[in-house]
């Protein structure tokens, strides 16, 4: 687990993201969301979240 949190940890970092994002009902929906998937899954890319 600590291992997860420290590469959420590092991504909100290195975008430059407000650490304020994590109180956001949606953050714990992506983490939901994923873990749901499982292994495997791929981020989309830049083009697709435009």
């Amino acid at each position: 687990m600590q291992q997860v949190d420290d590469t959420i940890h590092m991504q909100i970092y290195y975008a430059s993201m407000p650490f304020k994002a994590a109180n956001c009902f949606q953050f714990q929906a992506i983490a939901y969301a994923i873990a749901n998937v499982g292994q495997g899954y791929k981020m989309p890319s830049y083009h697709k979240l435009r």
